[in-house]
């Protein structure tokens, strides 16, 4: 399966983040589908906001570092599914129904939404 990106910039972004983290050419899904999701909002193609919600030396997430972001609710939802994708946590006032973000998400975050869950679950 491949994945879609809605940016060059997106792909880069997240060849980058898979190279930092030192899973490029592995298969880690519980790692790989956050960083593909969280790598197509702008706001986490800068290297340095990435840092501050993923651990690239500790390999986690930190959902509370969001608080530092204003983010669209499209984005939020996005950032709600990354850190749901990668341990199951729901974050407070992120709802992920899929009415509901289906409703947020612009169209190329739709499709970011939909390969990130067939490919963390296949």
């Amino acid at each position: 399966m491949s994945l879609t990106f809605i940016s060059k910039e997106h792909q880069e972004s997240m060849e980058h983040a898979f190279n930092r983290a030192g899973i490029a050419g592995t298969v880690n899904r519980g790692i790989e589908t956050p960083l593909y999701v969280l790598t197509s909002i702008y706001a986490f193609q800068n290297e340095k906001n990435l840092e501050k919600v993923f651990s690239f030396e500790g390999g986690y997430f930190n959902p509370d570092a969001l608080q530092q972001f204003q983010l669209s609710t499209g984005e939020n939802a996005l950032f709600g599914l990354a850190i749901n994708l990668y341990n199951g946590y729901v974050l407070d006032g992120v709802y992920l129904s899929p009415h509901q973000a289906m409703s947020w998400l612009s169209t190329e975050h739709r499709e970011v939404y939909l390969t990130a869950l067939n490919y963390r679950y296949r």
